[in-house]
């Protein structure tokens, strides 16, 4: 089937950093390759790296093993810390280079930084390339899913058409059905999401969806790939902000004389304050961050992703909120509410697991990396690390895989060799499921065919037996034709859009 540039992305691109492949990752590459098939696939991945020679052997034996499950699905590899020239050729060179990435790379992998790592990953791909950069927990989805979707009270119609990816520049996951969920300082380079400096100055913080980086479309030369670049630079910014909170408060040292442009530190102490400065930019997020025992990593990490992100949106997509001033010279920046709804993709939520109609996939897990079930003790950390490492929790997915796209630019040909008949019947853009009908019985639903010649007198008979409701009775003018009476209207569930509730 040739590449269709409307339902096909560009390039698919998945993630794998750290320890040898969790079952769930393989079964998310194999699911990726199925549903993208004419799409260039590339697996970016890093290898824990140990000292001595027996950790670089046990390094290359982990690339032949990333080589061995990327090859079996399609999927080119591609080593990141290998390629930090190619992923920062698009940075502000006066602030980050190749060097920057990899010292960044080296306090993640050595500190099981790989969710960390992973997420400033994706942005450098989205900003250098078309992208959709997905987590490998992501799978195709099913039939069951999108039914359950349609049955959902906050079922959108317009949230779940299918894009052409030709002519989307931005596509993010939003976790709150459109609707306002988070608020934040935006363009801030602090951790929290409010700033004192930012209220004394008269700036309010902005509302704005529940995003989430699991999976994420850009398109090279357009306002996407410019988000992507902003975001990764925010990322080293938030970074380098914890660090000097951090050196300020006396919990980080670093090297002297080290590079500008470079993330060496000397020493981290990872204890917390337990004073009135937790929870402020006097409290020690940089500990926390690399501490695989604090109980706040996981949201650290977490949010620093988000608020990367969302500082990438408003610098590309925001204006001003209002005309500059002498009493107010800093003016906040706002991003409309349609632009939201353009470069949004809706997440509902289906026992647990997210379903994208848009793109048709289902994360179902929220993190690859966290496959497997916790220890049910959840003050052992330790042990909760190891098992979001391993992630080999098996995936349960029931129904037939289902693909939504966009049928009207497809010429007839095209159509039917996609399945889509039925799409030559009806004009305008409709979402179409691609499948193969079956009967009862489960077998392929296929046109009788004919046995024998149609007897012209029995079918004479029948045509001129069938009542024609509504004709004039030429032999008497005055005669009233019954009408049958209409049947009753029953309202459908879920068939008007959910109001969108932005204001």
């Amino acid at each position: 089937m040739p590449f269709d540039e409307v339902n096909d992305p560009k390039r698919v691109q998945g993630i794998w950093f750290g320890g040898p492949m969790s079952d769930n990752a393989k079964q998310g590459l194999r699911e990726l390759t199925e549903r993208f098939p004419e799409s260039e696939r590339v697996l970016w991945v890093m290898p824990r790296t140990r000292p001595g020679a027996a950790g670089q052997e046990a390094a290359r034996a982990l690339m032949d093993e990333y080589q061995q499950e990327a090859t079996a699905s399609g999927f080119k590899v591609r080593n990141a810390f290998d390629e930090a020239e190619w992923l920062t050729e698009n940075l502000d060179s006066k602030k980050y280079n190749a060097e920057t990435l990899r010292d960044v790379y080296r306090m993640e992998m050595s500190n099981q930084g790989y969710i960390a790592a992973k997420d400033l990953t994706a942005f450098m791909v989205g900003s250098k390339e078309t992208s959709l950069t997905v987590d490998l927990s992501n799978r195709h989805m099913r039939d069951t899913e999108m039914e359950a979707v349609r049955g959902d009270g906050r079922y959108d119609v317009k949230a779940t058409d299918p894009f052409g990816y030709n002519e989307a520049e931005l596509k993010i996951v939003d976790l709150s059905y459109g609707d306002d969920a988070l608020q934040r300082h935006v363009m801030q380079t602090d951790f929290e999401r409010t700033s004192e400096k930012f209220y004394d100055a008269g700036i309010e913080p902005q509302l704005y969806p529940h995003l989430d980086v699991f999976a994420m479309y850009s398109r090279e030369g357009t306002r996407g790939q410019e988000v992507m670049t902003a975001s990764a630079e925010a990322y080293f910014s938030q970074l380098s902000q914890i660090a000097m909170n951090g050196q300020k408060n006396g919990y980080v040292q670093f090297q002297d004389n080290s590079d500008p442009q470079g993330f060496k530190p000397e020493s981290i102490k990872l204890e917390r304050p337990l004073n009135e400065n937790y929870g402020t930019e006097n409290d020690n997020w940089l500990g926390a961050k690399y501490n695989t025992l604090d109980q706040d990593r996981d949201r650290v990490i977490g949010q620093m992703a988000i608020h990367s992100l969302t500082d990438g949106i408003y610098q590309v997509y925001g204006q001003p909120e209002y005309e500059a001033s002498p009493d107010k010279p800093m003016p906040g920046r706002v991003v409309a509410p349609e632009t939201w709804n353009d470069i949004t993709m809706r997440a509902y939520d289906v026992d647990g697991v997210k379903v994208l109609p848009q793109i048709s996939l289902t994360k179902d897990a929220q993190n690859s990396w966290r496959g497997r079930d916790l220890p049910e003790n959840p003050q052992n950390l330790h042990e909760r690390s190891e098992a979001n490492a391993q992630g080999v929790r098996e995936s349960k997915l029931r129904g037939e895989k289902l693909t939504l796209v966009q049928a009207t630019h497809l010429g007839v040909d095209r159509a039917r060799e996609r399945g889509l008949d039925t799409a030559l019947q009806n004009p305008g853009r409709i979402r179409f499921e691609i499948r193969q009908p079956v009967s009862a019985d489960q077998s392929p639903v296929t046109t009788p065919p004919r046995t024998a010649s149609p007897d012209l007198n029995q079918l004479t008979a029948d045509v001129a037996a069938i009542p024609i409701l509504n004709a004039p009775n030429v032999l008497n003018a005055n005669a009233v034709t019954p009408v049958p009476p209409r049947p009753t209207e029953t309202a459908r569930s879920n068939s008007a859009p959910v109001a969108n509730h932005r204001k």
